[in-house]
């Protein structure tokens, strides 16, 4: 095959040496280009259509995509909205000009004919030369050089002679005008216009127009044009728009992608540094300032952070020296009452004893005895608080080893069975429970939990205290149960907090030295109470 002025050739030889030629117009280049346009917008339509899909599935979640991929999201739909919008507009504008260029071009041949036939139409309606029969071969021979249908009618509607006369034959249409195309002539005086008919399921339009006598002007005729949409010419310059605008598109959609991604890496590359800045941004460490050059958006984000790290620094500097100062202020307070406590009998004590001296009546040996024995006791007493000051202030790293918990929890329940506050109740786990402790560690949590529940039911009888041992999922449970007095709401919220407690004598460091422990066991404590009812505390950890 060849290519000459836009055809393509093809020639075919048969047997008996005829050459059969096939010509065609030439497929243009341009059509490529059209074709990979269309395909690249599509893709595109595609991909903006997931995306938007992804960012309604994270509003849903409650995520946010991140601020790069919102920068192009936002760039694609602001060009292809856009071109949505113009093909959309072009198309419809270029349906419309075309609509009413084929109704105008049909109005004026309807015209040319009515001109035409006028003389003739008149001749005929007033019984002269032309009879109908020429009338009607003047009809066909119009139609077929102006290339068109024409039918023609008389003043009242009714059928004279049509280039189609088969299609009144066959009685396909009347051969009377349509009533609403005579009212617009005849009533509204219409000259030209063009109405939508169909026969059957098939639509077409007609382009009517009135033959009026040239002196009186008179209705003496109407003509009618049939004639269909030109599909086949609107679609081609469909085409021929919409592949311009896409290619036009194509060049600027490519341009433009490369700027927004580079522009786009520009863009968040200073929000990255300030991003990863933030992220090292720690109370604890140093935290370094950023630099940056320039007075625009990012650099008054990189002074405000620079600033913030400067006041935090300063922050971290004054919140050390407070807590450092508020926590040897609480610390001499609280030592300084716990050991008023103990030394207020002893000094009594002392008076006393003083004053039977200076009487010489010498000190009664059972007086004497009671009144050491009451020293004894309150110097005992100030050693426990020096002895829990010391543990909370350095607890020893537990060696945590394999432990069997029914065993650990017998060794503490042992400490208080006979013990003068009330019944002291064990239930162990009908199997063996291993976790990872320190056993030293948790007897004297377990036995201080225990004691505090022995004690939490003074006044109240009969005591019960239960200890008791169980599993749930992958955690050893130890409830320790007392039919107390409970504990107050507000109370409640305090009981792990160092140096609080609601006893007459005591340090309040306790439960805060059994929930450390607790922690470093791996484990958990939580306390559930009701005044008047009792309270239970609920220890928990990860079997082995």
């Amino acid at each position: 095959g060849i290519t000459i002025n836009d055809f393509t050739h093809i020639g075919v030889e048969d047997e008996d040496e005829r050459i059969a030629i096939v010509s065609s117009p030439a497929y243009p280049s341009f059509n490529m280009v059209i074709n990979l346009s269309f395909w690249m917008v599509s893709g595109l339509l595609f991909i903006l259509i997931i995306l938007m899909v992804q960012g309604i599935h994270y509003w849903i979640m409650g995520e946010r995509i991140n601020y790069s991929l919102r920068v192009q999201l936002y760039f694609y739909s602001s060009l292809l909205l856009p071109l949505l919008v113009v093909s959309i507009t072009t198309l419809s504008v270029t349906t419309r000009s075309a609509a009413t260029q084929l109704n105008d071009e049909y109005i004026n041949k309807s015209k040319l004919l009515g001109e035409s036939l006028a003389g003739g139409l008149a001749s005929h309606e007033e019984g002269g030369r032309m009879g109908s029969d020429e009338l009607r071969r003047k009809i066909r021979d119009l139609a077929r050089v102006s290339d068109v249908d024409a039918t023609l009618y008389d003043n009242e509607g009714k059928l004279i002679g049509s280039s189609q006369p088969l299609i009144f034959d066959y009685q396909f249409k009347s051969e009377w005008i349509d009533h609403s195309a005579l009212q617009k002539i005849v009533n509204e005086k219409e000259t030209s216009f063009v109405k939508e008919d169909h026969i059957g399921a098939l639509k077409y339009y007609s382009a009517f127009c009135a033959i009026r006598s040239p002196q009186s002007g008179e209705l003496m005729g109407i003509v009618s044009l049939p004639f269909f949409g030109s599909a086949a010419s609107l679609e081609k310059t469909q085409i021929t728009i919409l592949g311009n605008i896409l290619s036009v598109f194509t060049v600027v959609l490519i341009v433009f992608s490369i700027f927004s991604l580079l522009a786009a890496d520009r863009l968040t590359h200073p929000l990255r540094i300030i991003a990863r800045s933030l992220g090292r941004t720690t109370l604890t460490g140093h935290n370094e300032p950023l630099n940056w050059n320039s007075n625009d958006e990012i650099g008054v984000m990189v002074k405000e952070y620079n600033r913030m790290v400067q006041n935090l620094e300063q922050s971290k500097i004054e919140l050390a020296r407070t807590q450092k100062e508020s926590a040897w202020r609480e610390m001499a307070k609280q030592v300084a009452h716990e050991i008023k406590n103990p030394l207020t009998p002893m000094k009594l004590t002392l008076q006393q004893m003083e004053m039977l001296l200076r009487n010489e009546e010498g000190i009664p040996k059972e007086r004497a005895e009671r009144s050491v024995k009451s020293l004894l006791s309150q110097v005992e007493i100030l050693n426990e608080i020096a002895s829990s000051f010391s543990t909370f202030a350095r607890m020893p790293a537990p060696v945590m080893v394999k432990l069997e918990l029914n065993t650990v929890l017998k060794k503490a329940v042992d400490l208080y069975a006979n013990n003068d506050y009330g019944k002291l109740e064990w239930q162990p786990f009908a199997h063996p429970v291993g976790v990872m402790g320190d056993e030293q560690l948790l007897i004297r949590i377990f036995s201080n939990l225990i004691l505090n529940a022995l004690q939490a039911g003074e006044g109240v009888l009969p005591l019960l205290v239960k200890v008791q041992l169980r599993t749930e999922g992958d955690h050893a449970v130890v409830s320790i149960e007392d039919n107390g007095k409970g504990i107050a709401a507000d109370v409640k919220e305090k009981i792990f907090v160092p140096y609080f407690t609601t006893k007459k004598s005591g340090s309040g460091l306790g439960l805060a030295i059994v929930q450390q422990g607790i922690e470093q066991s791996r484990g958990h404590i939580e306390v559930t109470s009701t005044e008047g009812v009792g309270t239970t505390f609920l220890v928990q950890f990860p079997l082995v």
